[in-house]
């Protein structure tokens, strides 16, 4: 499901660690079924996800090991938005300072994450990412009682002929 996790000495996930499009999406709650605290008691209240390194939501930059088969490619169009139940409330997700690329977030509350409560965010770089809902934002559809620290969006992230620039990441 992820790039590894960390356990505490009771066995509870403490720590998920993320370095793929398909790591973030297995965070869905009804994909990940520890993410609903409540019920799923192997996840320590307080997770931290952390983003080990860059992630690309275009399919071209993926290397073999990304995806599941080579004709399948990247399956979806746009990224909805991560309902992750209450995984990260009272915990939080640490960019490392790793840029999330190229991905374009849609859902009623849109962004990365659908709606996040008490979670530190940190560390997070987007680059030419866009949001479409309701409630849209980059980070979050919605955040109550959150902390946001050392994150930013980059949106120019292309030059006239519309190619990247190389340079973007480090910015």
């Amino acid at each position: 499901l992820f790039g590894s996790v960390e356990k505490d000495a009771d066995g509870k996930i403490t720590e998920i660690n993320v370095s793929k499009v398909r790591h973030l999406n297995n965070l869905r709650k009804t994909i990940f079924k520890g993410a609903n605290v409540k019920t799923g008691t192997h996840v320590k209240t307080g997770t931290q996800v952390v983003q080990t390194e860059s992630i690309s939501f275009d399919w071209v930059d993926w290397e073999s090991n990304d995806y599941v088969s080579d004709w399948t490619k990247n399956p979806m169009e746009n990224f909805p938005a991560i309902d992750c139940g209450n995984l990260l409330n009272g915990g939080g997700y640490n960019g490392g300072g790793n840029v999330l690329k190229g991905f374009a977030f849609t859902g009623t509350n849109s962004g990365l994450f659908d709606s996040l409560e008490r979670a530190t965010l940190t560390e997070m770089r987007f680059a030419d990412c866009s949001s479409k809902g309701t409630n849209a934002g980059i980070l979050a559809g919605s955040l109550i009682n959150c902390t946001v620290t050392d994150c930013g969006a980059y949106l120019n992230t292309k030059n006239k002929d519309n190619a990247r620039y190389e340079d973007m990441d480090t910015r």
